[in-house]
């Protein structure tokens, strides 16, 4: 009789939207044997009481829903107007019901809920999940019994097809998983600290954002990552002199880290040609066309922000893109020296000197891939390479059974290396934050620089001009005065002229 209670309890506390696990079905019994006056006759049970019993759960269930939320699933807006019209339809009439009766009426509702016209009436509102649903199988119909023997299994009775229907959901607390993922993509405001507290909780977030994003990378990284790349290669001419040589010249390609076992020694970075908005649009994928050769983790030297060991405004474009005058395009594109990123590879024997140029969308992406592809260098060296920790003993020891340590000790080593690591993140996350600032600076400084250049040139070209206009003008006035020289020179013929006639005349007249 029990077991029937506690099956009546949960369809009760099913229809009203209210899920119970078996220790509160064990508690609102107790509750309701405690507080049922003694009855004669234990079989025969009626309509009436029922109710009365329903409504005492009610009360008693209400309360529950407040103390535990964790244990209640969200409530389904409209289920309560659902539960009022069937309430009034139900007939009111009083009917004497034994236990045998009440099983065969329960196993009746149950075949009435899952006949086929609902099972096709679901289908072809496309919830095709519901089949599947141990309600609507034979066999559960029919072992109803045997499922009460084993696995305890919260009872389940479909009231409508609009149970399947999405609603509002209300109450609905998010989980851990949830709180983290919006930790790393939500950006907060740039908050103005003001004393000591407010900073060491700002380092926190951070330290927590850090090491979200530092075990997710590995997994982003194996998907892949678009970005531009330049391949630098410096060779050495037989005169001794260097010659820079790109391989590759600001392409767009996705690099991907491919493992090829369980070491990250035996790992490489592929590096796969993507095609542009045009192309996808028309359907034309460059699909597993490789840009370079892979490049092996072991290969890598280091990973350093910018472009280094090349100007950065100097980079060539690729030979498809069109050029406009005088590179002025290109160069604006490369401005920005804090969207680079350049990894340095082992010298080859054709080569001394190799780097990968990798040009990002933002800083962030950028910083990203700077400190995931560091701590991806890290792990291959802390795990496969030489290590760098003191608390670690290579030498074994022969008596290293027998010796007993306190576990005390083991605390303090383990907070000894803890506060190591957490002193070396802050530093790192820190630092950042300058290395922020001195690209900031370089950005300024590189802007002040290029406005002083123009204003330079503006100069330079109006001084070219200015002295195009004094050689004109020097060579109009020796023009003139070499003409002026010549009006004198004919002057004075003329004037010796005119007074050897003027003598001339004089003679006659006298003579």
């Amino acid at each position: 009789e029990d077991d029937e209670d506690a099956e009546i309890i949960k369809l009760r506390a099913t229809i009203n939207g209210v899920q119970l696990k078996e220790s509160e079905v064990q508690d609102l019994l107790a509750q309701q044997l405690e507080s049922a006056p003694p009855q004669k006759d234990e079989h025969p049970t009626t309509i009436e009481e029922d109710d009365e019993e329903d409504d005492e759960e009610d009360e008693t269930v209400a309360p529950s829903n407040g103390s535990k939320t964790s244990l209640v699933e969200p409530e389904v807006t409209g289920a309560e107007e659902q539960l009022e019209k069937s309430q009034l339809e139900q007939p009111t009439t009083k009917k004497v019901l034994t236990k045998q009766q009440e099983q065969e009426e329960l196993e009746k509702i149950k075949q009435e809920a899952v006949t086929p016209q609902v099972v096709s009436a679901l289908n072809k509102l496309g919830i095709n999940s519901a089949k599947d649903n141990r309600i609507f199988s034979e066999e559960s119909n029919r072992s109803g019994v045997e499922e009460k023997q084993e696995a305890p299994r919260r009872p389940f009775l479909l009231k409508s097809p609009s149970e399947y229907l999405p609603m509002i959901r209300r109450g609905f607390n998010r989980g851990n998983e949830e709180k983290a993922e919006e930790q790393v993509i939500s950006v907060g405001w740039k908050v103005e600290v003001r004393n000591r507290k407010e900073r060491e909780e700002l380092l926190r977030d951070e330290v927590d954002r850090f090491e979200i994003k530092m075990k997710r990378f590995s997994a982003s990284l194996e998907e892949g990552i678009d970005i531009t790349l330049w391949q630098l290669s410096r060779k050495v001419e037989l005169g001794g002199d260097e010659k820079d040589e790109f391989g590759l010249k600001s392409t767009a390609v996705t690099v991907k880290l491919h493992r090829r076992g369980d070491l990250y020694v035996q790992a490489v970075l592929a590096f796969t040609l993507r095609g542009g908005y045009l192309s996808k649009a028309i359907g034309r994928h460059r699909a597993d066309k490789a840009a370079l050769e892979p490049l092996s983790l072991y290969d890598i030297l280091e990973v350093k922000a910018g472009c280094s060991g090349y100007d950065h405004t100097e980079l060539p474009s690729s030979s498809g893109k069109g050029k406009s005058k005088s590179g002025k395009k290109s160069k604006s594109d490369n401005r920005q020296a804090s969207l680079f990123l350049t990894v340095k590879a082992t010298p080859t024997p054709e080569a001394s000197f190799r780097s990968y140029i990798f040009k990002f969308k933002s800083r962030s992406a950028r910083n990203d891939v700077l400190n995931g592809l560091r701590s991806i260098l890290a792990d291959m060296q802390i795990r496969e390479g030489v290590s760098i920790s003191s608390i670690q003993q290579n030498e074994d020891d022969q008596d290293e059974d027998e010796i007993m340590v306190p576990l005390s000790e083991v605390h303090n080593a383990i907070n000894r290396e803890r506060e190591a690591y957490d002193r070396l993140l802050l530093l790192l996350l820190q630092g950042q934050e300058d290395l922020k600032e001195k690209e900031d600076e370089m950005l300024t400084l590189r802007g002040r620089l290029e406005s002083v250049m123009n204003e330079s040139e503006e100069k330079d070209r109006v001084q070219a001009n200015d002295s195009k206009l004094i050689m004109q003008l020097s060579k109009k006035l020796e023009t003139l005065l070499m003409d002026n020289e010549d009006l004198r020179d004919q002057n004075d013929r003329l004037n010796s002229r005119l007074v050897s006639v003027e003598c001339e005349k004089m003679n006659l007249m006298s003579g």
